[in-house]
């Protein structure tokens, strides 16, 4: 199951409206550990570079860390099998 935004236009005036920090959110939550993960964008080609340099900027600026450290914005994976998941991910760029 895959959890798809469309971001396009007639939504997105320049400065996006928070959208990449809700698709951000919508990825990153519960460290991307949910069903409902927003795992896959479709983004109109006219917008594609900006707004991939937002959501790149908010997903560098998480801040990585303890639960329980309410500084943290993204906790630890749940498991070893996610870990290894999430590593065969990456690797799959």
């Amino acid at each position: 199951m895959y959890a798809v935004f469309v971001i396009y236009g007639s939504l997105v005036p320049l400065d996006f409206h928070g959208r990449p920090l809700g698709s951000a959110w919508a990825a990153f939550l519960n460290a991307g550990q949910v069903c409902t993960a927003g795992t896959r964008l479709i983004v109109e080609r006219s917008l594609h570079d900006a707004f991939v340099a937002a959501l790149v900027e908010r997903a560098r600026g998480l801040v990585v860390g303890p639960a329980i450290d309410p500084a943290t914005e993204m906790g630890p994976l749940v498991s070893a099998q996610q870990l290894a998941t999430v590593e065969r991910y990456v690797a799959m760029g």
